[in-house]
């Protein structure tokens, strides 16, 4: 067994327990949600709760490696005792079963991976494109972007492009990007709403932020926790920039048609177009609620799905550590793949049933043969310290007592009839 198929499989291993923790942090979000933080403090905390995941998924990964040669240097009796632990040794047991299928995982979700960046980078191109097919904005245009940039506090104005390619509003860049407006004509007082909405991306940095929040999404393609959690970030920056830009212009009527229309208009584009994005019900509610459209809270309201997602970071990585280390496929593999230190201990025992062999590996069970025939993984069951080999009918036909502080003895087998 190479050793990369060992690290795909430390990898895969951490990802199984991204699933669940994926799963939690999304409840742990939505029960917070219900108390109706500002929209400022709702984007902070879609935001801890996404980023709990990359990084239990590397503390994960290294956390399980680093277990696993710790516990290697015990030697058979240490292995042996550390899975004596009933929660890492039944999920321990659990993984291990499926522990064939970890590399294969590992494959399929990189490919996922893979594709979901090839879309990104095609979008990227698209949004590109459009912007060099634009021209120029007329003088008058690009005065009243430029008094709007210095209501909202923007350094420098940015570059404004006029282009027949898009029917609503969208920046691309960093504070010193550009603004691109369509052609098509939108009146005067919608217009401010939305280029005042659009700069506020600007000034926040929302466009890097936006791509980041969708790398987030490729890589966790496969789960569902993932993908609501980027809805909920990019719903809740798009009310502050609401917030922000009626704070502004005392507009929230004018910004309110100018959503609605655009909702008629719809773009496909709306990964990257910002005003089209967001819940349209909840946005609209809110501009017509003047209380409401103003900023709210601060970042103390993110205190407590920042420190939810700590937690359960820190409870997924030492969750895939500790399970790790009970693992017997994993630790077999590692230790055959060169990647943990190994101590190996052959045992050629005779009964009146005839020879067997069992081979351990750091206090695991890496090979076995009765009778001169392999046995398959799946026909061994080790419930510490005892271990069986059974048979087709689940029948067991040889066990052993692997006893922690060294000893190793079995039940012999009668002969079998005609032996």
């Amino acid at each position: 067994m190479s050793t990369t198929r060992y690290f795909l499989g430390v990898a895969g291993w951490a990802a199984l327990h991204v699933v669940w923790l994926g799963a939690l942090l999304p409840l742990v979000y939505r029960v917070w949600e219900r108390g109706s933080p500002s929209p400022r403090a709702r984007y902070g905390g879609a935001l801890a709760c996404l980023a709990a995941l990359p990084a239990a998924l590397a503390l994960g990964s290294i956390g399980a490696h680093v277990s696993l040669v710790a516990n290697a240097r015990r030697g058979a009796p240490g292995a042996l005792a550390v899975s004596e632990s009933f929660l890492t040794g039944r999920v321990a047991a659990a993984y291990d079963g499926v522990y064939d299928l970890l590399p294969w995982i590992v494959v399929l979700w990189g490919a996922g991976v893979l594709f979901g960046i090839a879309r990104l980078t095609a979008a990227h191109r698209s949004i590109i494109s459009i912007v060099r097919a634009g021209h120029p904005a007329p003088p008058a245009l690009r005065e009243r972007v430029r008094a709007l940039a210095r209501a909202l506090g923007l350094p420098a104005p940015p570059r404004v492009r006029v282009t027949g390619a898009c029917s609503s509003p969208f920046v691309v860049g960093g504070v010193t990007g550009a603004l691109v407006l369509p052609t098509a004509a939108i009146p005067g007082d919608e217009l401010d709403a939305l280029i005042a909405h659009e700069l506020v991306h600007l000034r926040r940095g929302d466009y890097g932020a936006n791509w980041a929040l969708q790398l987030v999404r490729a890589l966790f393609w496969f789960h569902p926790g993932v993908s609501f959690l980027v809805r909920a970030a990019m719903d809740a920056r798009e009310e502050c920039c609401d917030a922000e830009a009626v704070r502004k212009l005392h507009r929230p009527l004018a910004l309110a048609r100018a959503l609605v229309r655009l909702e008629e208009q719809r773009l496909l584009h709306d990964a990257v177009i910002a005003a089209s994005g967001g819940a349209l019900a909840t946005r609209i509610h809110r501009l017509l609620d003047a209380e409401r459209a103003r900023p709210e809270g601060s970042a103390a309201g993110w205190l407590v799905p920042v420190a939810a997602a700590l937690a359960l970071c820190a409870l997924g990585a030492a969750t895939a550590a500790g399970s790790a280390a009970a693992s017997d496929r994993l630790a077999v593999a590692g230790a055959a793949a060169g990647a943990l230190p190994a101590e190996r201990i052959v045992i050629d025992g005779v009964d009146p049933a005839g020879r067997f062999t069992l081979t351990l590996l750091n206090g695991r069970v890496a090979g076995a043969t009765v009778a001169g025939r392999a046995v398959d993984h799946r026909a061994i069951r080790l419930h510490r310290p005892q271990l069986s080999i059974v048979g087709a009918g689940g029948e067991a036909l040889l066990t052993v007592h692997l006893d922690p502080r060294g000893s190793i003895t079995w039940r012999a087998r009668p002969r079998r009839a005609g032996g």
